[in-house]
């Protein structure tokens, strides 16, 4: 959906889009797509004119399913999330390329020829949610290392050694100056 900035009527103009799975798989790269599985994306909002610059608000809830990163299970996700962007005109910032962003900066994003795509903005918010590191339960046992049982299941007699760090011989190392 893009937005043309010159028809917001003053009291601004209500956005929902709703987007499938489909559209995330078109959009994702490899590692997303075999990470996520994206059943439902669905943005409710309004943007807003203040003059040239553009407030989008709203409520972002996206519906996925992903694996446990210890046992593999199938996690459910039900994201929801409040969403705010400042949108301003591009012209006049053709040499923002080469110069430093000032803090304020960080936070827009820019529009040209009077019109804002909304999917780039709502892809990229909908990854920001998502978790780098995502559980079954924060007490999962994961895998054994030695026959791949899911050990919230099932349990087996092996023994696993704690794992010593490579690094654990330069504990003794010692240097000495020579003068």
């Amino acid at each position: 959906m893009q937005i043309i900035v010159s028809q917001i009527p003053p009291e601004g103009l209500k956005i929902h889009i709703v987007k499938d799975g489909d559209w995330f798989r078109r959009l994702a790269s490899g590692d997303l797509i075999d990470q996520y599985s994206v059943r439902k994306v669905e943005f409710k909002g309004i943007a807003e004119r203040v003059a040239k610059n553009v407030a989008i608000k709203g409520e972002i809830v996206v519906d996925a399913v992903t694996q446990c990163s210890r046992c593999l299970d199938s996690v459910p996700m039900n994201i929801e999330s409040e969403v705010m962007n400042i949108a301003a005109p591009a012209a006049g910032t053709s040499t923002w390329a080469e110069k430093e962003l000032e803090r304020e900066e960080l936070d827009l994003l820019y529009y040209e020829n009077d019109t804002i795509d909304m999917e780039p903005l709502i892809f990229e918010q909908m990854l920001l949610l998502f978790p780098i590191k995502t559980l079954c339960d924060e007490n999962c046992r994961g895998l054994c290392p030695v026959c791949g049982i899911n050990l919230n299941r099932e349990t087996c007699n092996h023994k696993v050694e704690d794992i010593k760090s490579p690094l654990e011989v330069l504990k003794n190392f010692k240097i000495t100056k020579n003068k």
